[in-house]
Order: structure tokens, then C-alpha cells, then sequence
């Protein structure tokens, strides 16, 4: 969630998310080519969906697995339980979420691999 700052310290990488690693590879090409204005706008508009997800361990795999399933990598976002599960309400907005940050993508999302 820091990773605009982390940049600053010249660190080699990040661990981004299995469901978000594109939109982390984007921000980590624009810190890398000192695009800082364009890396701090999408780490600004990803900022709203990471804090979603990372209300618990629990909450962020959930999440991950349905965004990996909207994205067509997995067929289900079943886990063993005990589990997290969405409610609907949650579900929506991890979805409103995904749909504001896919307006960034659109090549992403008319490929049908985004919601």
C-alpha cells in the first residue's frame, strides 16, 4: 500500500496481490521510468480497493478469489472452510471497486477479462 513511498527507498520489487499484479507492474513501470505523477494517480485510485480488501487475511483472500474468478483465471472462489465469505454487500462494492480501477484499463476490461 506504500509502494510509492517504498520506491523512494529504492527497493527491487513488490509482492502485489495474484489479482491485481498487472496494475501493480504498471505502477511499478512508471516509478521505474520516474513517472512519479502517473505512479502516485494509479496508486491513488488502487488505494480505495486495497483498503477494501485488507480488512482481515481472512477478507483478502476472498476477495482475491473472486477477482480472480471475474477475471476468468479461476473457475471458482470457493475455499476449504473454515472460510470468509462476501455478503452481497461486500460483493458489491469489491465489484464497484474493480469497475472504477477497470476504467484505467480498458484494453483489460474490453478483453472480457475484467468485470
Amino acid at each position: 500500500m506504500q509502494l510509492p513511498h517504498d520506491a523512494g527507498w529504492q527497493v527491487d520489487g513488490c509482492m502485489p496481490s495474484a489479482s491485481l499484479a498487472f496494475v501493480f507492474v504498471q505502477l511499478w513501470r512508471l516509478q521505474a521510468a520516474n513517472a512519479h505523477e502517473g505512479a502516485r494517480f494509479l496508486h491513488q485510485e488502487l488505494l480505495p480497493l486495497l483498503n477494501f480488501m485488507m480488512q482481515s487475511i481472512e477478507m483478502l483472500i476472498a476477495c482475491e478469489k473472486e477477482l480472480l474468478v471475474l477475471r476468468s483465471i479461476l473457475s471458482t472462489a470457493s475455499c476449504r472452510e473454515p472460510t470468509y465469505h462476501l455478503d452481497q454487500s461486500e460483493h458489491r462494492e469489491l465489484v464497484e471497486h474493480v469497475q472504477h480501477l477497470a476504467r484505467l484499463f480498458p484494453k483489460l476490461s474490453r478483453a472480457g477479462r475484467w468485470v
